[in-house]
């Protein structure tokens, strides 16, 4: 009470005095703490002390670390010393301290170990603390560590010097400098080993996790040595499960990081992968299994990893070579673990195992009639997977073959777990079945599904279990939502029931099963329609808005809440304008949910909340962590594509929310759904006349060039950029004017430059030692990524031609040197054809002011009417229809260049290939 009540200045040095003089070790103790925690929460308060005061700090705190005797206290006292360093680093890097470099110095060269112990202490928690120092420093601190780490015979030391030195690499993101610390890596494995050895400290195989993770080609020169020693660890079975599991995550996480490097060392991928499938067989024979009530499954945790890291032609061929022996086993345990093993690849093994899956599905379709449960539950998660890897091939090819015995388990009774696994693996193959297909089972599942529906909910009353139930009404709605007004025969089997539901699963335990009844009910009335859904509405409606009004408390994790938001958008699509009379009830939660700012903290690493399952945790340095709240944010994304549905549905019945929804959108995050709607909240807008346009297009004009420049992720920014662009064709010609145009520029500029960039970045990539297909197949992913955000950009600029005409001229010839680098031959042919399309767009809204130009593309329309690929082939030829139909007599003079290869193509024996189409109409209309 009396520490609490006394003002900064005095609490530092009672802390101080309890810290050098209580007889009591974990008075001592706490009291360390409580003065780094008060210096991270008042460091400005520290500043303004005077200087024997902090003089007064420093001195103490240092004799204290050269006096105390008890490890954990002055482990405590170590961590203070280092938040004070922090204080005394200024804006310019410079430490204002230097007695602690001095300190540091005399202790690392002690022949006290504790006295070591402490310099790596500190060192480690504040790895920066040489500030602009560090390169002058640098061999020092690297001869430091290493004399630490290579003095086994004291493991401790060696242990805290490779956490020591991983700190220090992961908190200086510079190549050059890591690249100088690479011949640390073998004494840091050797510690490594000793600590798989003991099997008393999995610190250096964590230290070595996050090494692995961020710098992995780093051990790149080691790495045959280091997977020698982590493989025969993980195979010997009487070893550590959580050693065992560490060094796996070594290799998995290697796998990860540097995939191409991980697979030009094939012969470490032979050996894991059987020993990874000896793990999956590390399995007990729980007799209450079967009746598992949890919609958590622990048995669906993502083993996909290695496979997705590496590729199909890395992993397969192994997995083919070993998973069969397994299934062959008499033993479930390998029966089951093979048929994971399939679940597991198939994402990650997609290409080859087309070419497989007709012998797979083949090998896994006796299992579902396998004696063990477990075997059973499997087989259904083989089948669900390849259900959803890949979609409507696996459904057209096999549903005669999967619908019956999967329809035969959910009938399994004395196996609660597989009934609910297997109507589960229904759902995940009528989410990506062809309606076609659907309609020959529909009879026979949805009489399965009303059974199952029926005998679950008796269960529900008379026991609690909801699992299946939960399963089963999940498989109701895909169904419905695949069948469409097929489903209308089946509505009043399932309807009275799910409103049942409804109504009495009010408690907190079934907050997930009345979230997905609720999504049901709303896919069931999307799919039959509004006719035969109102005889049902309004009950639906008062129970909803029994629910949303508040008489049922909803916390901010709650599940209902999504699914609430999710349902009204799709009854605002059965009542069509009907709907508007809810939206004062609808609408605030809504908004709360789009505008809801995400929680963010820093906690220490033992502080009750840092453990909290709703945050989520990114660790920085040994004692804190940056959380954000992740409870609600799902909810926010859900709120915001909500809303846009509302926009898009009830246009003029919707502009009474358009002002609170539009500041809603875009005060935290104009992201995905918020920036797609807001060109539907513009429409929406104009009903309510001209004044409130204006003030709300520049307030969203402002978040969107801020949404552009921020925004990492390339298909968020092709989003970003079309909204702009729907905007601007909604508003027309005025809407983009002065500095909101030289803003526009510069986006456009700065995008064309970070593509170019990135090009050059994929070219150095190609040059790689480690350089293979599949680091290429990935390239090209990242270059189409970019050719759509390229794509959008060559949208902004169509529109604003369209809106400004020439107008825009002046705007164009400041990003001409852009647009003209672009069109070369020697770029990729997106970016030419993208080219191309600009200058399309300059003939086609400038007319004969173009010809000022022509030297920049006309070369390129010629040689581009015969290119190898079509896309550029029907933009050269469309832009030469544009120049005979807007040019000006000026262009006549190239005419006869242009049709000799416009004829070509036209009279191409492959000119009416699907592909080569809209080429050749666009060479015939030109001619």
């Amino acid at each position: 009470q009396q520490y609490s009540s006394s003002p900064f200045s005095t609490k530092l040095p009672m802390l101080i005095q309890c810290i050098r003089n209580s007889p009591k070790i974990e008075n001592r103790q706490l009291a360390a703490i409580l003065f780094r925690k008060l210096l991270n929460d008042k460091n400005e308060d520290y500043k303004k002390l005077d200087e024997s005061s902090q003089q007064y700090c420093k001195t103490e705190l240092l004799a204290s670390l050269q006096s105390e005797e008890i490890d954990v206290v002055r482990k405590k006292v170590c961590d203070a010393v280092a938040e004070l360093a922090r204080i005394y680093v200024d804006d310019d890097n410079q430490n204002l301290w230097p007695e602690i470099l001095q300190f540091l110095f005399q202790f690392a060269n002690s022949p006290n170990l504790s006295h070591k112990e402490v310099a790596l202490l500190i060192f480690r928690n504040f790895p920066t603390i040489f500030g602009n120092q560090q390169t002058h420093y640098l061999e020092v601190i690297k001869r430091m560590l290493f004399q630490c780490m290579s003095d086994t015979n004291q493991e401790k030391i060696a242990y805290l010097a490779v956490n020591a030195t991983t700190a220090f690499l992961m908190v200086n993101d510079n190549e050059q400098l890591r690249r100088h610390f690479q011949d640390m890596v073998p004494p840091m494995l050797t510690v490594v080993q000793m600590c798989l050895n003991k099997a008393d400290d999995d610190g250096p195989l964590k230290n070595l996790i996050e090494i692995a993770e961020a710098i992995p080609k780093i051990i790149r020169p080691h790495l045959n040595d280091l997977a020698t020693e982590l493989l025969k660890h993980i195979s010997n079975s009487q070893a550590d499960n959580n050693y065992r599991q560490l060094a796996l995550e070594v290799l998995v996480t290697l796998s990860e990081a540097a995939p191409a490097m991980m697979r030009k060392y094939g012969q470490i991928i032979i050996q894991l992968i059987p020993q990874c499938l000896g793990m999956m067989i590390d399995l007990e024979d729980d007799p209450e299994w079967s009746v598992w009530d949890n919609s958590d499954d622990p048995e669906d945790s993502d083993r996909r990893v290695y496979s997705i890291a590496l590729g199909g032609k890395a992993i397969l061929p192994h997995i083919v070579g070993v998973v069969p022996q397994m299934l062959q086993n008499g033993d479930w345990r390998y029966k089951y673990a093979g048929l994971m093993a399939i679940s597991a690849v198939a994402d990650g093994c997609r290409k080859q195992m087309m070419q497989l899956l007709t012998n797979v599905v083949v090998t896994i379709l006796p299992f579902l009639k396998d004696e063990h449960p477990r075997v059973r539950y499997a087989a259904c998660n083989a089948i669900g997977q390849m259900s959803t890897d890949f979609p409507e091939y696996f459904q057209k090819k096999f549903h005669d073959k999967v619908v019956p015995p999967l329809l035969y388990l959910m009938d399994d009774v004395a196996n609660p777990r597989v009934q609910a696994h297997a109507s589960a693996a229904l759902y995940h193959f009528c989410d990506e079945c062809p309606t076609a297909i659907l309609k020959l089972y529909l009879e026979p599942i949805t009489i399965k599904l009303k059974a199952l529906l029926q005998s679950k909910l008796q269960e529900l009353m008379q026991q609690g279990t909801k699992n299946v139930l939960e399963q089963a009404i999940t498989a109701i709605s895909t169904v419905a939502q695949r069948a469409e007004g097929y489903f209308l025969p089946y509505y009043d089997h399932f309807m009275p029931s799910l409103k049942f539901i409804i109504q009495s699963a009010t408690t907190p335990e079934y907050r997930l099963l009345r979230g997905k009844t609720i999504e049901c009910v709303s896919f069931i009335g999307l799919a039959v329609g509004s006719e035969k859904f109102l005889y049902d509405a309004n009950d639906v409606m008062q129970l909803l808005l029994k629910t949303q009004s508040g008489n049922i408390e909803m916390a901010d994790d709650d599940p209902q809440v999504s699914y609430m938001m999710t349902a009204w958008a799709r009854i605002c699509k059965i009542l069509g304008k009907q709907f508007v009379q809810y939206l004062p009830i609808v609408m605030p939660p809504l908004l709360k949910a789009a505008s809801a700012k995400p929680e963010v903290a820093i906690f220490d690493e033992d502080d009750e909340k840092a453990q909290d399952e709703g945050w989520e945790f990114v660790k920085i340095g040994e004692q804190q962590k940056f959380g954000i709240k992740t409870a609600g944010l799902d909810d926010k994304g859900t709120a915001c594509q909500m809303l846009v549905c509302y926009a898009k549905e009830l246009k003029e019945g919707f502009v009474n929310y358009v002002e609170d929804n539009d500041r809603s959108l875009t005060m935290v995050s104009v992201r995905g759904a918020a920036i797609e709607s807001l060109p539907y909240l513009i429409e929406s807008a104009k009903y309510k006349g001209d004044g409130l346009i204006p003030q709300m297009w520049q307030y969203v004009l402002d978040e969107i060039f801020q949404a552009i420049k921020m925004e990492p992720e390339p298909d968020m920014l092709a989003n970003v950029l079309e909204s702009l662009v729907k905007c601007i064709e909604s508003l027309g010609k005025g809407c983009i004017t002065g500095k909101d145009m030289e803003t526009v520029t510069e986006i456009i500029h700065e995008q064309i430059k970070k593509l170019q960039s990135n090009a050059q970045i994929r070219q150095e990539l190609r040059g790689d030692e480690d350089y293979d297909e599949e680091v290429e197949e990935n390239l090209q992913e990242e270059n189409e990524c970019d050719s759509e955000v390229l794509g959008k950009v060559t949208d902004l600029i169509h529109i604003l031609f369209k809106c400004y005409g020439q107008e825009f001229l002046p705007v164009f010839d400041k990003l001409l040197p852009d647009f003209a680098s672009l069109i070369l031959p020697e770029r990729n042919w997106q970016e030419r054809q993208w080219a191309i399309c600009i200058f399309d767009d300059l003939i086609e809204f400038t007319g004969v002011s173009s010809y000022a130009y022509h030297g920049y593309f006309l070369e390129h329309y010629v040689n581009g009417i015969t290119d190898v690929h079509c896309e550029i082939r029907q933009s050269a030829s469309y832009g030469c229809g544009i120049i005979a139909q807007y040019g000006g007599e000026e262009y006549t003079k190239f005419i006869p260049e242009f049709v000799p290869p416009l004829l070509k193509v036209i009279t191409d024996v492959a000119a009416k290939e699907l592909e080569n189409l809209s080429a050749t109409e666009n060479a015939i209309a030109a001619i």
